[in-house]
């Protein structure tokens, strides 16, 4: 039964463009329905791996925050569209969805090296660090997301 769910909760955002197509969805309109759903999803998603991590391995990281902005980051720069004042690669959805998880998953393998030495508050002061330096670089390179 997990396993069902997980599959639902990774394949679910690639079917929020095909479900807007359907003729019925299209007479709602703008659907709010679908971004409440698909932010639901999303934030299941990272519930999930705060379960993961804090209820099986019983380690507390506060960086979440930090991996999700990431590849939120990845995204709208890979598949948003170019202004004179925000970046953005006007890519399709098919190649920014799988690539922001690729990059977050690399910033992680970068920060794995460090964080497996450290437990407990020491780990959970690390990973808050990185949510610092993550709204840091945010702020400093507004031309990604505005």
């Amino acid at each position: 039964m997990l396993a069902l769910l997980l599959v639902v909760l990774v394949l679910m955002p690639f079917s929020m463009p095909v479900i807007d197509q359907i003729p019925f969805v299209r007479f709602l309109g703008d659907a709010p329905w679908l971004r409440v759903v698909n932010r639901a999803l999303i934030f299941s998603i990272a519930a999930l791996g705060l379960n993961l991590l804090a209820g099986v391995a019983g380690q507390v990281s506060l960086g979440h925050a930090f991996f999700m902005g990431v590849g939120a980051y990845t995204a709208v720069l890979m598949g948003g569209i170019s202004t004179p004042y925000l970046w953005g690669w006007g890519l399709p959805m098919w190649l920014w969805l799988p690539a922001s998880g690729v990059v977050a998953a690399g910033v992680g393998v970068l920060v794995a090296p460090a964080a497996v030495r450290v437990r407990g508050l020491y780990l959970a002061i690390a990973t808050i660090g990185l949510v610092f330096i993550g709204l840091h670089l945010s702020r400093v390179f507004e031309e990604i997301a505005g």
